[in-house]
C-alpha cells in the first residue's frame, strides 16, 4: 500500500536522522575543498574599524556574491578585511556592466519562504513582478511557483536552468485549465525546486552574455547544493493552515467561498513543508549529498452535501556526488526526481476524480578543469517532464432517476459521473554544453578575457490518448419505465428499464510527436584598457523545427570615472531572441470531434451514427523567431558604505506568437495557428542600493516600468486586421502595440529587505514590497467619431496601492557545539493589508498569514 506524503516525509526524516547519527564514524574524513576558484572578502567601510567576531559569525555575514564561501580562522580575520579582485563566474566573463542579481543560500535561508518556491524572492528582485493573481485569496492552498515577468517579457519567455541546464517546458506554458477535454495546464518551468535545495539563485535582466539563449524576458539560474566537507544535514518542518489565514473575501462572494465546491475557490487548506538533506564525504576529494523536500496541501471542499479533500504534492530528491580528483578539477553527477501531482474533482459529478502530473527528472554530468588561468566546463543532461492526467473515460450526464439521482442532494434535475480520459503530454530533452573562459591575455596596457562555447538541445514532444473517450447525453427516459428498454452490449450509457442517452462526443484515439533540434555558438571578450571596459559578443543560433538561423549580437561597455572602482558609467545594446513552442506541432494531429447519435437501444440496437464533425483543428506554422532588442544605461555609486545604483532599461518586442482562426463557413475545415503579429514595449528606470555589515544586511530598489502589448499570450487572437485597429482612449487614439498590458504592469514597485543578528540567538527579517495602484483599460461599449470613422472608446481600470511586509524570525538556543535547533515564525502580510487582485472588483490578495516551523543541523 502507498505511503502517504506525509507517513513518507516522516520515514525518509527518520532515516535521515539516524545516518546522521554516525559523525563518529567519518570524523577523520574531510573533502579537499582547495580547487574553488573564487575569491570572497569581507566588506568593511575605510572609516570604520572591523568588529571582532568569531569565524563561525564572520563566514555566516560574508556578502551575497553567489559563490562558495571559505571558513576564516579568527586570527585570520585581520588579513580577511580587505576587498579581493573580482570573482570569477564559472562559465562567464566577469563584468560590472552584467545586470544580474544574487540571493544566495545564507540570503534565502533568512528570507520568508512559504511554500518552499524561491520564485517567490525574485519578485523583490528589480526588474521583475509576479502575476496578479499569484496570491488570491481564492487559491491559498495552492504550492506551484508563481509565474514572473523579467524586464517585460511574459512568463514563458524566460529561460530557467538548474546548474547550467534548461529548466523550460516547451508544452503550453500559458495554459492553465485543469478541466479542458482534450488539452492540459502546463507552467513555463518543468522541475519545482525547494528553496532548501538551492545553493544561489541568478536572475540576469539586462546586458545579458551571449552564453544564454532562448528568451525575450529574463534568465534565473538555479544553483543546487553541494555535498558538505563533513559529515552534516539537517531536517526541516514547518506548517500553516487556514486557522492562521485571513482571508479577504468580498460579501459578494462569501457564501459562494465558504461553501465551495470547486478548486478556484479554497477556503479550507492545511500545508506541510519539510525534508531533509545529508552530507556524507567519501574521501579527503569526494563527497555524496542526498536530499528529499516535500511540500504537501490538503484541500477539503463541498461534494454533493458531504465533504471531500483535494491534495496538491510537490517533491524533490536530489542525489549529488562531488569529486576533486585534484586541485585544478572538479567532477559532478547528479540526479533530480521532482514529481508533482494534483488530485481534482468535477464539482457535483459523481466518480469524477482525477489527477493531473507534472514535474519529472533529470541527470547531469558536469566536468570543469582548470587549464592555466583559463577554465573548461563541460555539461551533458538527459531530462523528461510531463503533463498528464488520470482520469475516468466517460463522461455522463443523466436524468435523475431511481439509480442515478445524487443530482437531487444539489437540487438538480440531472445526476452527472465520469470524467474526460487518461492523456499523456511527455517533453525528453537532451543537452550538451561546452564552455571555454580564459585568464587574462594581455596586449599591452590592453587585456582580453575570453568566452566561447557551444551549446545542442534536442527536446522531443509526445502526445499520447491510448483509448478513446466519450461524453453522453440528451437523456431518453422510459415513462413509466419500459421493461422492453434493453441496453443489449451497452453497459456504460444505459439503465435497463429506465434511460438511455441518445447523443455523445467522441474524443478519439491519438498519438503525436514533434521534436527540436537547437544549435547555438558563442562568443564575447571582456576588452580592459585603464578605465574602459568593453564586452562585445555575437550569439548564433538555428533550430530545424521553423529552421531559423537566428544571428544576435551584443555589446556592453563601462567607464571608471574617478579610477579607484567607485563611480561607474553603464551601457550596452543587446538582441535577445526567444524559443520555440511545440504545442502547436503536437496539436494538429489531435482528430476531428465527432457527434454521433442512436435512435433507440431497444431489442439490442446500439448502433451510433455520426452526426457531425467539428471542422476545427490546430496546425503548424513555420514562423519566425520571436526577438526583442535592448538598451541599457545606468551608473553605479559607492555610496554610504554601500553600493548604488541606476539603469535604464529599454526593450521592443517583435515577431511574438499570437493565434488567429480561419473565420467560420459552415462545413468548412477551420484552421487555429499561431502567427508573429505580435508586439510589445518595456521601459524601466531603476535605482538600487545595498550595503552589508557584520550583522546587518540591507537592500533598497525602486523601479519605475511601463509595458504595452498588442497581446496577452500567445493563446490570444491577434490577426492581420487587428494591427490596423485604433482605439479611442483618453482623447487620443492609440494602436494595438500603444495599449498597457493586463498584468505585470505595476507602473511603480519597490522592495526593501532588512537582516539583522540579534542577541540571544535571534535573527530578524522585513521584506517591504510596494506596488502601485492597478492600471488597464476596457471598452465601455461606446464609439466616438474622428473625422467621419467611429473608434471604439475605452476607459481606464484602476485600482489602489499596496505595500505588503512581510517577517520572518528565527531563534536558535545556544546548543552543543556543530548542532543547531532552530525555531521559525514567518508572518506573510503583518499589517493584513486588503488588496485587490488585478483589475477584479471582488477578488483580493491573501491577508495576514502564519507560517511555524523548526529545523535541526548536525
Amino acid at each position: 500500500m502507498p505511503l502517504s506524503p506525509p507517513a513518507r516525509l516522516m520515514l525518509l526524516t527518520l532515516l535521515g536522522f539516524g545516518l546522521g547519527l554516525l559523525p563518529g564514524m567519518f570524523s577523520s574524513v574531510h573533502a579537499d575543498d582547495s580547487s574553488e576558484s573564487s575569491a570572497v572578502a569581507i566588506l568593511v567601510t575605510a572609516t570604520e574599524e572591523p568588529e571582532q567576531v568569531d569565524a563561525s559569525e564572520a563566514a555566516s555575514l560574508l556578502p551575497t556574491t553567489g559563490e562558495p564561501v571559505p571558513t576564516f580562522a579568527a586570527d585570520q580575520l585581520a588579513d580577511a578585511v580587505t576587498v579581493l579582485a573580482p570573482v570569477v563566474v564559472v562559465g562567464s566573463v566577469t563584468s560590472d556592466t552584467i545586470g544580474k542579481n544574487v540571493f544566495d543560500r545564507e540570503q534565502i535561508s533568512t528570507l520568508p519562504t512559504g511554500d518552499g518556491n524561491v520564485e517567490d524572492l525574485l519578485k523583490f528582485m528589480p526588474g521583475v513582478q509576479a502575476a496578479d493573481a499569484s496570491n488570491t485569496s481564492f487559491a491559498a492552498g495552492e504550492i506551484l511557483p508563481p509565474l514572473l515577468s523579467i524586464s517585460g517579457g511574459r512568463p514563458y519567455q524566460n529561460n530557467f536552468l538548474i546548474d547550467g541546464m534548461g529548466n523550460n517546458s516547451l508544452i503550453d506554458p500559458a495554459y492553465e485549465n485543469p478541466h479542458a477535454l482534450d488539452r492540459l495546464p502546463g507552467h513555463p518551468e518543468e522541475l519545482f525546486l525547494n528553496a532548501h535545495l538551492i545553493k544561489a539563485v541568478t536572475v540576469f535582466d539586462n546586458n545579458i552574455p551571449v552564453r544564454y539563449g532562448g528568451f525575450t524576458g529574463g534568465v534565473v539560474d538555479i544553483e543546487t547544493i553541494d555535498p558538505a566537507a563533513e559529515v552534516s544535514g539537517a531536517l526541516y518542518y514547518k506548517t500553516t493552515r487556514d486557522a492562521w489565514t485571513k482571508f479577504h473575501v468580498s460579501p459578494a462572494n462569501q457564501a459562494a467561498f465558504e461553501g465551495s465546491s470547486t478548486y478556484y475557490r479554497q477556503p479550507h487548506f492545511t500545508k506541510h513543508n519539510g525534508g531533509f538533506d545529508l552530507s556524507l564525504p567519501i574521501s579527503p576529494s569526494a563527497g555524496l549529498l542526498f536530499s528529499y523536500q516535500v511540500v504537501y496541501s490538503e484541500i477539503p471542499l463541498v461534494f454533493l452535501n458531504t465533504q471531500k479533500d483535494q491534495q496538491r504534492l510537490n517533491e524533490n530528491y536530489l542525489l549529488k556526488f562531488v569529486a576533486k580528483p585534484t586541485a585544478a578539477e572538479k567532477f559532478t553527477l547528479q540526479g533530480i526526481y521532482s514529481p508533482y501531482k494534483g488530485d481534482y474533482f468535477t464539482k457535483d459529478t459523481l466518480n469524477s476524480d482525477f489527477t493531473l502530473k507534472g514535474g519529472g527528472g533529470s541527470l547531469l554530468a558536469g566536468y570543469q578543469k582548470k587549464i592555466g588561468e583559463g577554465l573548461l566546463d563541460l555539461k551533458a543532461g538527459v531530462r523528461r517532464s510531463e503533463n498528464s492526467r488520470e482520469a475516468p473515460k466517460d463522461y455522463l450526464t443523466w436524468t435523475n432517476s431511481p439509480s442515478k439521482n445524487w443530482g437531487t442532494l444539489i437540487g438538480s434535475t440531472t445526476s452527472k459521473e465520469g470524467g474526460f480520459g487518461n492523456l499523456d503530454i511527455v517533453q525528453d530533452s537532451y543537452e550538451v554544453n561546452v564552455d571555454w573562459l580564459s585568464g587574462p591575455l594581455k596586449s599591452g596596457a590592453l587585456s582580453h578575457t575570453l568566452n566561447f562555447g557551444s551549446q545542442w538541445l534536442l527536446a522531443q514532444g509526445s502526445y499520447d490518448r491510448d483509448e478513446p473517450s466519450y461524453s453522453y447525453r440528451t437523456s431518453v427516459p422510459t415513462v413509466p419505465p419500459d421493461p422492453a428498454t434493453v441496453c443489449g452490449g451497452d453497459f456504460v450509457a444505459c439503465v435497463p428499464g429506465e434511460q438511455y442517452l441518445r447523443l455523445r462526443s467522441v474524443y478519439g484515439v491519438s498519438h503525436a510527436q514533434a521534436k527540436i533540434n537547437k544549435y547555438a555558438f558563442y562568443f564575447d571578450d571582456l576588452l580592459t584598457l585603464g578605465r574602459f571596459e568593453l564586452r562585445p559578443g555575437v550569439r548564433i543560433s538555428y533550430d530545424d523545427l521553423m529552421e531559423n538561423l537566428d544571428v544576435a549580437p551584443r555589446v556592453s561597455g563601462s567607464i571608471d570615472l574617478t579610477g579607484s572602482g567607485r563611480s561607474k558609467l553603464i551601457a550596452g545594446w543587446s538582441r535577445y531572441y526567444g524559443d520555440t513552442l511545440l504545442t502547436y506541432k503536437l496539436r494538429e494531429k489531435i482528430p476531428y470531434l465527432e457527434t454521433q447519435s442512436r435512435s433507440s437501444v431497444i431489442d439490442n440496437n446500439v448502433e451510433w451514427t455520426t452526426l457531425s464533425r467539428v471542422l476545427f483543428v490546430d496546425r503548424f506554422s513555420k514562423l519566425k523567431t520571436p526577438y526583442t532588442d535592448e538598451i541599457v544605461a545606468g551608473f553605479d555609486q559607492i555610496l554610504f558604505g554601500g553600493t548604488a545604483g541606476f539603469r535604464y532599461v529599454r526593450r521592443d518586442g517583435k515577431d511574438e506568437f499570437a493565434l488567429e482562426k480561419d473565420p467560420f463557413v459552415s462545413g468548412v475545415v477551420r484552421y487555429a495557428q499561431l502567427n508573429n503579429n505580435g508586439q510589445s514595449h518595456y521601459e524601466s528606470y531603476r535605482l538600487s542600493f545595498e550595503r552589508q555589515w557584520l550583522t546587518q544586511f540591507l537592500s533598497l530598489n525602486v523601479a519605475y516600468d511601463q509595458s504595452t502589448s498588442t497581446h496577452g499570450d500567445y493563446t490570444d487572437i491577434l490577426l492581420d486586421t487587428d494591427l490596423d485597429r485604433q482605439i479611442w482612449y483618453k482623447g487620443a487614439l492609440y494602436s494595438p502595440d500603444e495599449m498597457p498590458r493586463n498584468d505585470y504592469n505595476r507602473p511603480w514597485v519597490a522592495s526593501l529587505l532588512y537582516t539583522a543578528k540579534l542577541p540571544a540567538g535571534f535573527v530578524f527579517t522585513n521584506t517591504t514590497h510596494f506596488r502601485d495602484g492597478y492600471r488597464s483599460i476596457e471598452n465601455s461599449g461606446d464609439t466616438v467619431d474622428v473625422g467621419g470613422t467611429l473608434y471604439d472608446k475605452y476607459v481606464e481600470i484602476s485600482r489602489p496601492s499596496s505595500t505588503i511586509f512581510d517577517w520572518k524570525i528565527d531563534w536558535t538556543p545556544p546548543a552543543i557545539p556543530v548542532q543547531a535547533l532552530t525555531l521559525t515564525l514567518e508572518i506573510f502580510n503583518l499589517f493584513d493589508k486588503k488588496t485587490y487582485v488585478g483589475a477584479a472588483t471582488d477578488e483580493y490578495e491573501l491577508g495576514r498569514q502564519f507560517w511555524l516551523g523548526g529545523s535541526y543541523s548536525f
